[in-house]
């Protein structure tokens, strides 16, 4: 009998008498808990060029219509 051991939610469990499936399952979390790690610094990245590109967008728009002329058009960037 292995003594190897993994920790899932705080408890410990004993490796072999996992079974095969739930073993593949954890083995999916894992995968996608590091494209997660991944892919986080990314998304971040995307987002701040998205608002800059929406700030400096802003600047070079004309004076905004009067209040009670406003329409949101379908599909339009409103934030």
């Amino acid at each position: 009998m292995s003594d190897q051991t993994i920790s899932i939610d705080g408890k410990s469990y004993n490796f072999e008498e996992i079974g095969e499936r739930p073993r593949q399952m954890l083995a999916l979390v894992q995968q996608a808990n590091q494209a997660i790690q991944i892919l986080t610094p990314l998304l971040e990245a995307a987002r701040a060029g998205a608002d800059a590109t929406l700030s400096d967008a802003r600047k070079l728009l004309p004076e905004p219509l009067p209040q009670e002329a406003e329409e949101v058009a379908e599909g339009e960037v409103v934030n």
